[in-house]
């Protein structure tokens, strides 16, 4: 079984007012994930985004890497760098990024599901400036790195050699693959957006001009059996879901949510529906986060929710934006904030936990259960496993000081 896992966590600094650029800055560790892109790409199944695990082998926690037994929670064995960015897996091997202490330098880490370190390449220096974005992403063939620079990486020898195929120019989050293809954005605010789709030598098959208002964001793109979405956000104005075709990038068209957007936090795809969760301004000092679902064959929205209020003071917000959602086979909808909050199908509220101060997205696993990252002390990091049905916690893990802390199954 083959997976891609893209996800990001950043602090984000939001005027209640349009601005021209925001700065994405982690203060402590001069080192940020990007994203937007989040997505959980299983080409196995045609389902899209779901962060539904296939298998319950192993459950890989992240920064550093240490992996647990789904059963009990027992640590099998812990690797890797004390700060990275998530990891992903083509179902043999694990593919982390991190800051080598010891070469001072960004190194991308090679393990098998046995923990044993099978390759590691210093592919960059750290950043200059604050302001950084990482991320893998995997293709059959090609391992995708973004950072200070975008390399397109050769996977048949990366065990022994860093085999750089191209070095791309002008590309930037949010990206996703279907395994055949990369789609990812392409150019800046100032000089408008596009949706690229690349294949595994760099070349661009297709494009789609996307966002071409000033300050126009895209912070998602999900790939679907034959289509492409994401979302064209425009700060304190308006934001659209839009749809295009998956062979050509043709326009298919938009929704507009009729909302007054702060930012999009995550999208995901399942079953012929889209899954969109963002945060809306309802007035000067309150905020409030929402969850809409749309119909993927003719972009009309089922409902749209909303699942909790909060107060903001000065003109400025400060949040955590970062992946949230998962759905089940049964389409219940698990939205991460500061508790797990599920949805049923029809939009109405099933159970959600005590506040638990997650990160990231939850997982849903075969068997039922659902695993989350968490801070319910907001001092160590936990692993917290629960029953999807019920809610009820069935298991816990203390794993300490985390750095970034994800979670994923495999």
């Amino acid at each position: 079984m083959a997976y891609n896992i893209i996800n990001n966590n950043r602090t984000v600094f939001i005027p209640t007012t349009i601005i021209g650029r925001m700065k994405y800055i982690d203060i402590e560790k001069k080192l940020e994930e990007p994203g937007p892109s989040f997505t959980w790409y299983d080409p196995f199944h045609d389902e899209g985004s779901t962060n539904q695990a296939s298998s319950e082998n192993l459950i890989i926690v992240y920064s550093p890497l240490k992996s647990l037994n789904p059963s009990n929670l027992n640590s099998l064995w812990s690797n890797g760098p004390n700060y990275a960015v998530a990891p992903v897996s083509d179902g043999n091997y694990i593919y982390g990024v991190g800051y080598n202490q010891n070469t001072s330098k960004i190194t991308i880490y090679l393990y098998d599901y046995g923990g044993n370190l099978i390759a590691q390449h210093d592919i960059e220096s750290p950043p200059q400036s604050e302001e950084q974005k990482f991320i893998l992403s995997l293709s059959y063939n090609r391992l995708l790195y973004i950072g200070t620079n975008k390399y397109l990486i050769d996977l048949q020898t990366i065990k022994t050699s860093l085999n750089i195929i191209k070095t791309l120019t002008g590309y930037n989050p949010p990206v996703t693959s279907d395994m055949n293809y990369f789609y990812i954005t392409y150019g800046t605010t100032d000089t408008g957006l596009e949706i690229h789709k690349i294949d595994e030598n760099g070349n661009v098959v297709a494009k789609n001009t996307s966002a071409t208002s000033q300050y126009e964001v895209i912070s998602n793109i999900v790939v679907s059996k034959d289509r492409v979405f994401y979302d064209r956000t425009l700060y304190g104005n308006s934001l659209y879901i839009c749809a295009l075709d998956r062979n050509t990038l043709s326009s298919i068209g938009c929704v507009d949510l009729q909302k007054k957007p702060e930012m999009t936090d995550h999208i995901i795809y399942y079953n012929g529906y889209v899954y969109v969760s963002y945060r809306n301004e309802v007035s000067s000092d309150t905020r409030e986060a929402r969850i809409c679902k749309i119909n993927a064959s003719n972009l009309n929205i089922e409902w749209d929710v909303s699942l909790y209020s909060y107060t903001v003071s000065g003109g400025v917000v400060s949040v955590v934006q970062q992946p949230n959602l998962a759905i089940d086979k049964n389409e219940w909808l698990y939205f991460l904030s500061s508790k797990l909050y599920v949805i049923g199908p029809d939009g109405s509220s099933k159970w959600s936990t005590d506040t638990i101060y997650g990160y990231n997205f939850p997982v849903v696993m075969p068997s039922g259960k659902v695993a989350v990252m968490c801070s319910p002390d907001q001092t160590n990091t936990y692993l917290k496993i629960y029953d999807s049905s019920s809610g009820n916690e069935i298991g816990s893990v203390n794993l300490g000081s985390m750095s970034n802390p994800h979670v994923i199954v495999i």
